[in-house]
């Protein structure tokens, strides 16, 4: 099941969730559950912009108010920020400038993130954050 602004509410309560570990691609949906979460009480940890990014060793794990470089996540920070919310969501980032696509590689591609989207980038950021659910799950069994 797809989160969204209808089916959230299905979501939480149909489940008993411990992590939520959040890699959508839509900045309304990541804002809403990110909130969410926190007012529930609920660990969450999200991944931010991973297309047109080269390097797999620059992911980091850290707290979205400490994010830089990443186009995404200033969106999300500005978005949080409306909503009184500045810092105490985990994030997965790089701190790898965004590729700038020649425009006739747009044209020729026709995706302005062509470089990465399906590549290896995503499953690498994606990869980080199953890291932190782990970890934190095993401290929350005594492990």
């Amino acid at each position: 099941m797809f989160y969204t602004e209808e089916t959230y509410e299905e979501i939480f309560d149909n489940y008993d969730i411990d992590y939520f570990v959040d890699a959508s691609d839509t900045i309304m949906y990541k804002v809403h559950l990110m909130k969410e979460c926190l007012d529930r009480g609920i660990k969450v940890i999200s991944s931010m912009g991973a297309a047109n990014k080269t390097d797999p060793t620059r992911f980091t794990i850290s707290d979205i108010s400490k994010t830089h470089t990443d186009p995404m996540a200033k969106i999300i920070r500005q978005k949080l920020k409306k909503l009184g919310i500045r810092k105490g969501i985990p994030v997965v980032f790089s701190d790898e400038s965004p590729i700038v696509i020649r425009e006739d590689v747009k044209d020729i591609v026709g995706d302005k993130n062509a470089i990465n989207r399906k590549g290896q980038m995503p499953p690498s950021s994606k990869c980080l954050c199953a890291k932190c659910c782990w970890i934190n799950l095993c401290k929350l069994c005594g492990e």
